[in-house]
Formats: structure tokens, sequence, C-alpha cells
């Protein structure tokens, strides 16, 4: 048996006993349906009859990670620490067991303390409207926190981007923005993590922000009117990215949740051409390209298609989403190594849940 199967292995049978009752998400997916004392009583009496209960679903989820055991494995050895191979197989676990057996490394006190933090400073703010879930963005003057930011925000999305910092590695390497970069910021959103690019790279530096939805576009520039001199190291492009420029798109805005499509769909909110990385570097004359960040919502892997000859050209580091889907989580690592520019891999993950997985790649130079 090899590594990555013993591993897996020994890990699950760990697991198959836990009855995790703190592990739910009620920020983001409501209230969990079990009341306390129907949790404790199935936590202290009714382990062997959950399991058996679960076990068609545990096939059913087995049988869908199952055609990717390959995949999995070789992104296994690609992995270039020991941080990042447990947290694949921790990843991979809770894929297959779900909340109630896995545990993510971000559970923590810690975690929960700081949220309530950022939540009582939200509840005592004023705050505008976004067109997404009903969420209202409160304001958040991060100088009380020792971080020169102001924004509208959610105190979660506060928590990953400024606190767990999100887009920054520090295990066994650093991978990370540094002073003089300059920055692709694809998927700009709301404008945090543009701001926050902007606010290390520094005075030298230079952060492309590609975004495209009106109402999050609407949004990044209120954020970005708050914070004038990072509003000046920020380029706004407002195209999608894709695998080549000039492709005719369609979408409905719904903030962060947009539809997007190729073909015409019925009332369209609007419509844009794409652009490629490749593309916006040689029309704009940039000469150098040091970070690339990615959270498309599943367009990573046509986006990084189109900025191949970039990465080649530049080697730049890299983080990349790869949760939106199992394709992606284990095909675009495959597709940087296939550059064969020597590129390292590391794995970050940063909610309690299935969200926000990043890949980063470094070349050592």
């Amino acid at each position: 048996m090899n590594t990555f199967s013993f591993e897996l292995l020994t890990e699950l049978l760990s697991r198959l006993q836990n009855y995790h009752t703190d592990n739910h998400d009620e920020h983001l997916f409501g209230k969990n349906k079990n009341d306390v004392k129907e949790v404790i009583f199935k936590s202290l009496f009714s382990k062997k009859f959950e399991l058996k209960s679960n076990i068609s679903n545990y096939r059913e989820n087995l049988q869908h990670l199952a055609g990717y055991f390959e995949k999995f494995e070789t992104m296994y050895h690609l992995l270039e620490d020991e941080f990042s191979k447990k947290l694949l197989i921790e990843l991979l676990l809770y894929k297959l067991l779900g909340p109630k057996k896995v545990k993510l490394y971000q559970n923590t006190p810690e975690y929960w303390k700081r949220l309530a933090q950022l939540e009582k400073s939200a509840s005592n703010n004023k705050s505008i409207p976004s067109n997404f879930r009903n969420w209202n963005l409160s304001f958040f003057d991060l100088n009380e926190f020792g971080k020169d930011i102001k924004l509208y925000f959610t105190p979660k999305g506060i928590l990953h981007c400024y606190f767990l910092e999100q887009y920054i590695y520090e295990q066994s390497e650093s991978v990370k923005v540094e002073e003089g970069d300059t920055i692709i910021d694809a998927g700009g959103c709301w404008g945090d993590t543009a701001l926050s690019f902007a606010h290390q790279t520094g005075n030298g530096g230079k952060v492309f922000c590609f975004e495209f939805i009106p109402k999050n576009l609407e949004i990044l520039s209120k954020n970005l009117e708050l914070n004038p001199v990072l509003q000046d190291r920020i380029d706004v492009i407002k195209r999608p990215l894709w695998s080549s420029s000039g492709v005719q798109t369609y979408y409905i805005d719904n903030g962060p949740g947009s539809k997007v499509s190729f073909e015409k769909m019925q009332n369209p909110d609007g419509e844009v051409e794409t652009i490629s990385i490749d593309r916006f570097v040689i029309d704009n004359k940039v000469e150098k390209i040091d970070f690339i960040k990615m959270d498309i919502e599943g367009a990573e892997i046509p986006a990084l298609n189109g900025a191949l000859q970039t990465i080649k050209d530049h080697k730049p580091k890299l983080a990349i989403s790869i949760y939106h889907s199992l394709d992606d989580f284990v095909e675009i690592i495959q597709l940087i190594d296939q550059t064969n520019l020597g590129y390292k891999f590391y794995l970050g993950h940063y909610t309690i849940h299935n969200f926000e997985t990043v890949l980063y790649a470094k070349i050592d130079k």
C-alpha cells in the first residue's frame, strides 16, 4: 500500500467514531436543525445507529470520489510539505464523511472569538445593502485591529481576508505578495483582496483587479474611495477572464452569486466580452507580473489557460482557488505542473467547511 492510501485509510478509521456537535456554520447555513438535547442524545447513545444510517451516504460519496482517486494521489505527491499533504487528507475525509466526523483545522476557539469580535464591531457600525442573500455589508475601520484599511464587508469576509490572511501561505515556505509586486487580482468582487494586496505591495506596486458585475463594481468603487492612497495602486478591469479574448458573455447580476453564460439567456442584465491575461499583459505593455490570485467561480482553468504565456515569461507566485469543483481540485495543480517551470505546490484552507481552499505555487528563483 502506498503512502497516500495508507494515510487516507488510517485517518479515515480514526474518525469513524467521531460525532462533532460544534462543526456547523450558522452564519452561512442557518441554525442546525437538531436541537441540543437530540444532539447530546445521539452523541452519547446512538453512534452505531448513526453510523449505520449514514453508510449509504458514505458509499455514495466514495463512489463519487473514486473516479478521482489516481488524481488525488498525484496531487498528494506534488504537494511540497507535510502540512499540505495532511490538509489534503483532511479535506478528502471531510468530503467523504461530512462535518459530524471531520473537523477542519480552522475550527478553533480563536476562530470563533475573533469572529465574535468582528460581529460586535459590525453591529455598532453603519451598513450598505448588497444584492446577494439580502446581506448588509457593515463598515469596518481596520485601524482598530492595526490595519490601515476601511471597507464595507461581512464579518466572516474580514476574518478570512485580513486575519486568517487568505492568499498568504506561511508554513514551511512563504508564498505571498511582497513589496513592489505587480499583481493580478482575478475576481475582485467587493474589493477586499485588491485593498489587501495594495496594502502589502506598497507604493512601488500595482494591482490589476478584474471585476465586471455591476453591483459588485458599485460596492468595490465605494471601498476604493474609502482608501485613496491604496486606490491609486489599483486598476479595475471590467471584463471577465477566460482562455481567449473577445468571447461574448451574458450575465444576470446577483453580486457574488451572478450567473454567467456564453449562450444568450432570457432577460440578461448585461453582456460583456472576455479577455485573457496574456492579451491584457501584451496590450497594456505590463513589464512584470509577480503574483496571480484567482477566485472566479469555476473559471480558473480557462483563465489559467489564457495566462500560460504570462506564467512562462514572468514565473509569478500563484494563489488559485480550487474548491469550486472536484475537477478544479485535482486538475489545476496538474495544469500548472505541466508548464515544467519547476513550481512547488502548497495547500491552504480558510473555513470550517468545504469552501475557500487555495492552491499556492512558487518557483525558487
